[in-house]
């Protein structure tokens, strides 16, 4: 009897590892689909299209801005099947990527505040 209750705890021990192995985060990439500006703050509206296996899957939105507001996040499935979570997480061990959009600005902003200033310097001498 105290070997077969050995032998249950091992086989319940590396089913529940199996499962936790198992249930990697499988990444997902969403489009903006869209956006509505307010006064301080924006709403972002994104679509991904995932065909899940029956069981538990866990899906990782990648792509998302760093400084989402975490309280705001919503998650909505279409068919048959039902969302149990939503957890919200930053990858700090992976660098953040700027789009060339976000540099070009970047650069334009910089290249502003040159005229600025030198334009200051113009109207000091006056």
């Amino acid at each position: 009897m105290q070997t077969f209750m050995r032998l249950s705890f091992i086989v319940i021990c590396s089913i529940y590892t199996f499962n936790v192995f198992a249930a990697e985060s499988r990444p997902i990439s969403s489009k903006i689909e869209d956006v509505t500006v307010f006064l301080n703050g924006a709403q972002i509206t994104r679509k991904a299209t995932v065909n899940l296996a029956p069981g538990t899957t866990s899906l990782l939105f990648t792509q998302i801005a760093a400084n989402i507001n975490a309280q705001s996040i919503q998650v909505r499935g279409e068919g048959n099947c039902m969302v149990l979570s939503v957890t919200h997480q930053l990858n700090y061990l992976k660098a953040q990527k700027k789009q060339a959009e976000q540099e070009s600005l970047e650069e334009k902003k910089q290249s502003l505040q040159e005229q600025i200033g030198t334009e200051n310097i113009m109207l000091e001498g006056v």
